[in-house]
């Protein structure tokens, strides 16, 4: 945990939470088969993701794959006991770390991934926003230009990228591709750039939804039928587009567990656990009871 008044703040709060007995419950939920719990992150090293990875069995709780979970929602098979599913967005480049971890543990996770920046390098384009705050220059926030259409946020990204260079912050196709065949390691689609879908008219939304699919079964040899929607936005018209083209399983960033008979294969939820916070935090956000 990194050392500062927000994590000490959240780090209290965390505490009374468990102490109240509200995450346990969650788990106890879970293990009575009432629901899976649904967690997902982005950029966390392998150490802190083994750190809840231990607290959870320790709990009872045991992982499922993407897989797993797609046959028990295509087969509407009962609800089984004491599961989880772990999924990452945006395949950053530390995600190799976490890879091989998990390959070593025998530990099933799926990680989303956003193909331009794996396949041409650089950064993501919110990293030019936060990098051009960190110069000095006069931007907004990142989530004012998530708030803008579409093409208007390209054309600011572009000035950006004119102005400042950032290294590679996703994989490499050959660290995918060497992980292809992989029983514990899977792979989804976040988008070709990561844009937010509803702000994008419905041809560029087709577009980065189509563009991303293909190229990971290029990568990896393929179809990958499993998607989670950039900055959790998405509508209907997200949902038909998936649909018309095959896809199986779409996630959400709702904070919630899955329960089988009631969750939409296409709006499942997903509770976010962060890098740099306290394992106490992370224990409420695992339960659901964080936002509670």
């Amino acid at each position: 945990m990194k050392i500062n008044l927000r994590n000490i703040a959240a780090y209290l709060v965390a505490k009374i939470k468990i102490i109240s007995g509200k995450p346990n419950k969650i788990i106890e939920q879970c293990k009575n088969g009432d629901l899976i719990l649904s967690i997902y992150t982005h950029n966390m090293s392998k150490h802190q993701l083994n750190q809840i990875i231990r607290w959870m069995k320790k709990k009872g709780i045991s992982f499922i794959s993407i897989e797993e979970l797609n046959a028990m929602m295509d087969q509407n098979q009962e609800m089984p006991k004491g599961k989880s599913i772990i999924t990452m967005d945006d395949g950053w480049n530390n995600n190799i770390d976490i890879m091989s971890f998990c390959e070593k543990l025998r530990f099933p996770i799926c990680i989303f991934l956003t193909t331009d920046p794996i396949e041409n390098g650089g950064g993501y384009w919110w990293s030019y926003v936060k990098k051009a705050k960190e110069m000095g220059l006069k931007v907004r926030n990142v989530d004012w230009y998530k708030k803008l259409e579409n093409s208007e946020r390209e054309k600011a990204i572009v000035e950006l990228r004119k102005l400042i260079e950032i290294k590679r912050e996703g994989l490499k196709p050959y660290m995918i591709k060497s992980h292809s065949h992989s029983d514990w390691v899977s792979f989804g689609s976040h988008t070709k750039h990561h844009p937010i879908l509803p702000k994008c008219d419905e041809n560029k939304m087709e577009y980065e939804i189509l563009e991303a699919h293909h190229k990971l079964k290029q990568w990896i040899g393929k179809t990958v039928p499993y998607f989670a929607y950039p900055n959790g936005s998405y509508g209907i018209r997200e949902i038909e587009i998936l649909k018309k083209h095959k896809f199986k399983l779409a996630f959400t960033t709702k904070p919630y567990p899955i329960k089988l008979k009631e969750t939409d294969p296409f709006q499942i939820p997903r509770c976010e656990i962060l890098e740099h916070v306290s394992l106490a935090e992370n224990i409420c956000r695992i339960t659901g009871t964080w936002i509670k």
